[in-house]
C-alpha cells in the first residue's frame, strides 16, 4: 500500500469513529499494514492526564506518571524527537518485550501536548522506508489528536459553564427567598418589581401583587429619605442610609438600607437592588447600651492605669533581680578563675627563671633546640595569660554594669544618678537584642549627674533600645542597622537622643504610640506597654519630656529631656 493510501486509510478510520477507541483501531491497522506485532500511541492531554492506546487492547488506558516517565526515558535516550530505532523494549506494565522498535514524537517542543507513536516486532529489523513513513503517520495522528483534545476541552468547559450558571441561578433564588433580611428590586423609575418573603412578612403583606408596581417611597414613613438617597445613588452607584418603613397597622420598622444600581452596556439604569436590615431592636436598646458603655469605659480606664503600674513595677523588679542574680552567679566562678590566673602567672615566671638558670649553667649542644622550643612555649603561655587578663577585666566590667543596672533606689525618693553610666549598663542588658541587627554609636557628652529614680530611667533606655533593634530587624534592609545614642546638657536640662535607621513610624499611628496596649508588633513580640510606661516615667514621675522625630523609611529618634533637679512633687 502506498504511503498516501495508508494515511487516507487512517483518516477514514478516525472519521468513522469519533471516540477514543479510534486510536486503538488505528494501532491495529498499523500492525496489519506495516507488519508490526505491537503498535502504541502515547500522549498527555491539556489536563495533564497520561493516555496509552495500543493494538490488541479493548479500552483506552490511563498511565501513571511513573509509567509515563519510563516511556519518556526510553524514547529520549533513543532521540525520538525525529523517527528513530531502538530496542529491545516493552511497553511498561502492559506490553511484551520486542526486539526491534521504531518511534516518533507526535508534537513539537512548543506544543502544550506531548506524545509518541511506536511500532515493535521481533522477527526482522525495520527499514528506512518504514521509518520515514512513520514520521508522516505521526503528523496525521498528532493533528487529529490535537483537534479532538481541544474539542473535548471546549465541550467540558461549556458544560461546566452551563452547570455553573444553573447553580448560580439556584443559589441567588435561594438567597432571595431564604434571606432573613428584606431584599427587593425596583425599575429605573423606582417602582417595585419584586420583594422577598422576609419583606412581605415584615410589612404584613400576604402576596407580591399587593406591592409590585407601587413606588418604593410609599413604603417609607418619611418619603424625603428616598429622594436624598436616590440623588446619592445616581452619583456614586451605591447608597446606604437609615430610614423607617411603615408596616401593617402603621407599625414603624427602623431600618438600615443599602441600594445598588445595575446598568446596561450603554450606562442606562436597568434595575435598582436593595437590602434592608431591621434595626428596630437596636434602636430601642441604644440608650441603655450607651450608658453601659460609658460605665465600662470608665472602669476600663481605671483598670488599665492600675495594670500599667503593676506591670511597670513587676518588670522593673524582675529585670533588676535577673541582672543581680546573673552578676552574683558570674562573680563566684570569676573569683577562683582570677585567683588561678594569678597563680599561673607566678608559675610561668618561675619556669622562665629556671630555664634561664639552666641556659646560664651551660647545656649540651644537642639540648639547645629543646631549650629553644621551651622558651617559645613559655612565650606563647605569657601571650595567652595577657589575653586572659583582658578577658577577665571585660567580664568584671560587665558584672559591674549589671550591678549598676539592677541597683534599686531607696524608698520612694530620688537619688544621684549617672545618666551615662545608666545607659552603658543598660546596653549590656540589651546587647543580645541589638548585636545581630545593628551597630551602636555612642556620643555620650560630659554631663552632670542628676537626681532621679535610676532604675526607672534604666527601664526607659531599655525599652527604647529594644524597640529600635526590633524596628531595624523588622525592616529587613540589606545593610546593617545603626543606633546612635547621644547625651548632652542644655539650659539646665540633660538631653538623651536614641536614634535608629529603621522603617520609621507611619503618620497614621504616631499619635497612638504612647497609648497603653497599642502595638504594631506580632503576637509574642510586645504588649504595647513599653512606650506607655516610658512616657509615664519621664513625664509624670520626672516632670520631663519625650519627643518623637520620625520619617517613614528613614528611621526614628526619641529625645528625652530631664531636669537636673528632682520635681518638687512626684505622683506615685
Amino acid at each position: 500500500m502506498s504511503p498516501e493510501k495508508l494515511l487516507l486509510q487512517l483518516v477514514i478510520l478516525y472519521a468513522k469513529d469519533t471516540t477514543e477507541h479510534a486510536d486503538i483501531q488505528v494501532a491495529n491497522e498499523l500492525c496489519r499494514l506495516l507488519k508490526a506485532k505491537t503498535a502504541a500511541i502515547f500522549f498527555k492531554d491539556l489536563s495533564g492526564m497520561y493516555h496509552l492506546r495500543f493494538s490488541g487492547s479493548l479500552y483506552s488506558i490511563k498511565l501513571s506518571s511513573t509509567h509515563w516517565k519510563e516511556v519518556e526515558a526510553a524514547l529520549s535516550v533513543a532521540h525520538c524527537e525525529d523517527p528513530c530505532s531502538f530496542g529491545p523494549w516493552k511497553i511498561p506494565v502492559f506490553g511484551e518485550e520486542e526486539t526491534y522498535w521504531i518511534g516518533c514524537s507526535l508534537f513539537s517542543a512548543p506544543s502544550a501536548l506531548q506524545g509518541y507513536i511506536v511500532l515493535g516486532r521481533s522477527d526482522t529489523p525495520w527499514d528506512e522506508r518504514t521509518l520515514a513513513l512513520l514520521q508522516e503517520i505521526a503528523k496525521t495522528i498528532a493533528t487529529i489528536i490535537a483537534i479532538r483534545v481541544k474539542l473535548n476541552v471546549s465541550e467540558y468547559e461549556k458544560k461546566k459553564l452551563i452547570d455553573r450558571l444553573a447553580f448560580n441561578e439556584r443559589r441567588l433564588k435561594n438567597l432571595f427567598d431564604a434571606s432573613p433580611n428584606i431584599i427587593y428590586t425596583c425599575d429605573a423609575d423606582d417602582y417595585i418589581t419584586s420583594l422577598n418573603p422576609a419583606g412581605l412578612k415584615a410589612l404584613g403583606i400576604t402576596s407580591q401583587e399587593e406591592v409590585v408596581g407601587r413606588p418604593f417611597k410609599e413604603l417609607l414613613y418619611n418619603p424625603e429619605d428616598r429622594n436624598i438617597a436616590f440623588k446619592h445613588l445616581l452619583s456614586t452607584g451605591t447608597s446606604t442610609y437609615e430610614t423607617i418603613l411603615k408596616g401593617k397597622n402603621e407599625r414603624l420598622i427602623y431600618c438600615m438600607e443599602s441600594i445598588a444600581v445595575l446598568r446596561d452596556e450603554n450606562g442606562k439604569i436597568r434595575e435598582l437592588q436593595g437590602i434592608i436590615n431591621d434595626i428596630t431592636e437596636r434602636i430601642e436598646k441604644e440608650k441603655e447600651l450607651w450608658r453601659t458603655n460609658l460605665e465600662l469605659s470608665e472602669l476600663n480606664s481605671k483598670l488599665q492605669k492600675t495594670q500599667e503600674l503593676m506591670v511597670q513595677q513587676e518588670k522593673l523588679a524582675s529585670i533588676g533581680q535577673l541582672a543581680a542574680g546573673v552578676a552574683h552567679e558570674i562573680n563566684n566562678p570569676l573569683g577562683f578563675l582570677k585567683s588561678n590566673h594569678s597563680v599561673m602567672e607566678k608559675y610561668v615566671s618561675k619556669a622562665e627563671t629556671l630555664l634561664q638558670k639552666i641556659a646560664d649553667s651551660g647545656i649540651p649542644e644537642a639540648s639547645k633546640p629543646i631549650m629553644e622550643q621551651l622558651v617559645k612555649q613559655i612565650d606563647k603561655m605569657k601571650e595567652i595569660l595577657i589575653e586572659s587578663t583582658e578577658g577577665y577585666e571585660r567580664i568584671i566590667r560587665i558584672v559591674a554594669d549589671l550591678k549598676t543596672f539592677s541597683r534599686l533606689d531607696k524608698g520612694e525618693g530620688f537619688a544621684e544618678y549617672d545618666l551615662n553610666a545608666g545607659i552603658e549598663s543598660t546596653l549590656v542588658v540589651a546587647w543580645n537584642e541589638i548585636k545581630y541587627v545593628a551597630d551602636v554609636e555612642k556620643q555620650l557628652g560630659n554631663i552632670p549627674k542628676i537626681m532621679a529614680r535610676g532604675n526607672e530611667l534604666n527601664q526607659v533606655w531599655l525599652n527604647l533600645l529594644v524597640n529600635a533593634a526590633q524596628a531595624i530587624e523588622g525592616a529587613k534592609k540589606e545593610v546593617r542597622g545603626r543606633i546612635i545614642i547621644k547625651t548632652w546638657e542644655e539650659k539646665g536640662y540633660v538631653m538623651v537622643s536614641i536614634k535608629d535607621n529603621g522603617p520609621g513610624i507611619p503618620e497614621s499611628i504616631r499619635k497612638k504610640i504612647f497609648d497603653p496596649f497599642f502595638t504594631t508588633k506580632e503576637p509574642g513580640k510586645g504588649t504595647g506597654l513599653g512606650l506607655s510606661i516610658s512616657y509615664n516615667i519621664i513625664v509624670e514621675n520626672h516632670k520631663g519630656q519625650i519627643i518623637v522625630n520620625t520619617e517613614p523609611g528613614q528611621g526614628t529618634e526619641f529625645v528625652v529631656i530631664l531636669p537636673l533637679s528632682p520635681p518638687k512633687k512626684v505622683d506615685n
